[in-house]
Parts: structure tokens; C-alpha cells; sequence
């Protein structure tokens, strides 16, 4: 399987997930690297000819340890990445009972034949998950022109403030975002024994007001909760969990380095094969 990994809005193509998240870095470090030289070079006016000798010694100097300093900073990347996201093992997912913002059911089979990713927050929330949010939509979006349509995530949007999120509410929250996102909630104890299962958790702070909610001061709190992304793969097991900062570019080149192990996952019981 191919992979492909962004910047600056140009695609960049691998064949292998290590490789990729190596020459990804390798690509980044050296760019900044480049662009610090450059302007160092123009402040100092050194010419970079053969007719300059100062600027052909210092030429020399970074071609020479360029390299390394690039391997230095970068041959730890993988491992420290994918291990950070990939579970042992698959875990398999309980029963649940939620609704989506459509008002139907939202339950275990919801979540099986198709890949997911599942956020969870709430819709005035002041700055973390608008940022998710937005961050997800764009990665989305990069991997609908490169995977085929059973590969690619459904994203659902777990809110965990129901007393104050109505599925009106998130409807327009989500969608906003994404036309294809679904927010989903439930009631305290429902949304809990999601979070149980995927390692999540969430805490009312109802003596920080929150300027971006409701005027009633009853009304009026923050929400502490989890900020990362949880992978479900299409039998409805946890296979992953993606942490914050996350960029959109980062979240597809994890994405998609995290198909690639699939194959490990040969059974519930099965862990992962290094």
C-alpha cells in the first residue's frame, strides 16, 4: 500500500509507513534547516561560487553534516510515532446506546463495516474542540482523493455536556464542520460507558464559567475532557488512539500507516506483530 503524506498543500508518496513518516520529518527538518542557512547567507552577503572560497568551505560544511543532523533528528520518529498510537492489541467494543443528531439510535452495530474516528467534547467548547474539529475535516478530506470508500473514517463527535447540547444543536455544530460528521450523545451514564471502553473520560467544571456558553451562570461551565482520536476499525474494535497536537497532515499519515497493521490484528486475542 502506498502512502501519501502532505505539506504545504503538495502530496508526497512512499511505499512503506516507516518510510514515510521518516522522509516526512527528514522533508520538514530539512526545509527549515535550508531556510535558516538562506538567511544567514543573506545577512552575510557570503557568494556561494567558485570564486568565493569562504562561501565554498561553508558549502562544504553543511553538505557534509547535513545528513547526519537530518538521521540525527529524525531516525527516532517512527517508532515514537506509531507506537504512541497503535494498541497492543484490538479490543473489542461492548453494547452502547447513544442517539445521533438525526434523532435515531446510535448503538454498537453503528460502528461496525466501516472505519471510525471518534472525538469527544462539546459544541461551546471555547478553543480545543473547534480546533479538533476543523483539523479532522481537512484530513478527511486529503484521504477521500486517496483511499477507496470503505477505507476512509466516519467521523463521530461524542458530546459530553448533554445538558446543554441537544441533537439540534450538535447537528449544526458537527455539520458545520463537515457535512459527512455526526454528532452523537446520550445521557451521563450512557456516554460513561463509551468512555469505559475506549479509555475516555470527561469532568463538568461548573465553578470555571465558560464566556462562549449560555448567559444563565447555571449554565455557564467548562468541560474538561479526553482530546484525543479513537480508530475503530470496521468490526467495531478500538485498534488506536491518535493524540493531540494533531494536524490534519499528521492524521492522515498516521491513518494511513495504521491500515497497513491491520493485517496484524488477525484475531480479538491476537497482539501486535512488531
Amino acid at each position: 500500500m502506498n502512502i501519501v503524506y502532505f505539506h504545504a498543500g503538495k502530496r508526497y508518496l512512499t511505499d512503506s509507513k516507516v518510510t514515510a513518516l521518516f522522509e516526512f520529518h527528514y522533508f520538514i527538518l530539512a526545509q527549515n534547516i535550508i531556510k535558516r542557512a538562506t538567511k544567514v547567507w543573506r545577512l552575510t552577503g557570503i557568494s556561494f561560487t567558485k570564486h568565493s572560497p569562504t562561501g565554498v568551505i561553508l558549502a562544504g560544511i553543511v553538505v557534509l553534516f547535513l545528513p547526519t543532523a537530518l538521521y540525527a533528528g529524525a531516525k527516532s520518529l517512527p517508532n515514537k510515532d506509531l507506537n504512541a498510537v497503535l494498541l497492543p492489541q484490538a479490543v473489542p467494543l461492548s453494547p452502547f446506546q447513544l442517539s445521533d443528531h438525526n434523532e435515531n439510535s446510535f448503538n454498537l452495530e453503528d460502528l461496525q463495516g466501516h472505519w471510525s474516528w471518534i472525538s469527544f467534547g462539546y459544541a461551546s467548547c471555547p478553543d480545543v474542540c473547534p480546533v479538533i474539529l476543523m483539523h479532522l475535516a481537512k484530513s478527511r478530506h486529503q484521504l477521500s482523493e486517496l483511499l477507496s470508500a470503505d477505507q476512509l473514517p466516519d467521523v463521530f463527535f461524542i458530546s459530553v455536556d448533554p445538558n446543554r447540547d441537544s441533537l439540534t444543536t450538535l447537528k449544526h455544530y458537527t455539520t458545520n464542520f463537515d457535512k459527512s460528521f455526526m454528532g452523537i450523545t446520550g445521557t451521563n451514564k450512557q456516554i460513561s460507558i463509551v468512555e469505559d471502553q475506549l479509555g475516555a473520560f470527561h469532568r463538568a467544571d461548573t465553578h470555571q464559567p465558560n464566556p462562549h456558553s449560555a448567559h444563565d451562570k447555571h449554565l455557564s461551565y467548562k468541560v474538561s475532557h479526553s482530546t484525543d482520536i479513537f480508530v475503530v476499525d470496521p468490526s467495531a474494535r478500538l485498534i488506536a488512539r491518535l493524540p493531540q497536537p494533531l494536524t490534519a497532515d499528521k492524521a492522515s499519515l498516521l491513518y494511513q500507516a495504521i491500515l497497513t497493521h491491520t493485517k496484524h490484528y488477525a484475531s480479538n486475542d491476537a497482539g501486535l506483530v512488531q
